[in-house]
């Protein structure tokens, strides 16, 4: 993946605090997306399935405000939308958890950008997570050690 996405990733608060291992592990499941101009990427009030990383082109956020629209940022290159799903991630919640989005994200010009789904975050933050250990909660921090261990301990059983 080009060097652009881990700096990319470097910018997400939570996700900028680990270390290569678990950037690059992230980096691999990005996968390249093409909007065209004026097309809604994400809408508010949907879960919010995927988080991108735009490479080239403009998006804007907004939200509706009692019929009203409200413009609220404008993404570029190396910008990022969806660290809520890293929250999500990191609370092991289900699938029909995921966190509902508070913004329209719609391209205003032809959007290069890079993907990554709620399943292959929540993959990489389960394997990863000693990682985040500082962003979680001690009693989060217990529940990943323990399935950790529950899993080791399964492996070295099915090779005796």
């Amino acid at each position: 993946m080009p060097r652009h996405c881990v700096d990319s990733l470097k910018k997400v608060p939570i996700i900028g605090s680990i270390d290569e291992k678990g950037l690059k592990a992230i980096s691999e499941r990005l996968k390249p997306v093409i909007y065209n101009a004026d097309v809604y990427i994400i809408r508010e009030g949907e879960p919010l399935r995927k988080m991108l990383f735009i490479w080239r082109g403009t998006t804007l956020t907004y939200t509706t405000t009692k019929g009203a629209t409200n413009v609220c940022k404008c993404l570029e290159k190396n910008d990022f939308y969806g660290e809520q799903l890293v929250i999500w991630a990191l609370k092991s919640a289900t699938f029909s958890e995921l966190p509902i989005c508070t913004t329209t994200l719609v391209s205003q010009s032809k959007v290069e950008a890079f993907s990554i789904t709620a399943n292959d975050l929540k993959s990489v933050v389960a394997k990863f997570w000693l990682h985040f250990r500082r962003d979680l909660p001690h009693s989060q921090v217990e529940c990943f050690a323990a399935s950790s261990i529950q899993v080791a301990w399964r492996r070295y059983h099915a090779k005796s």
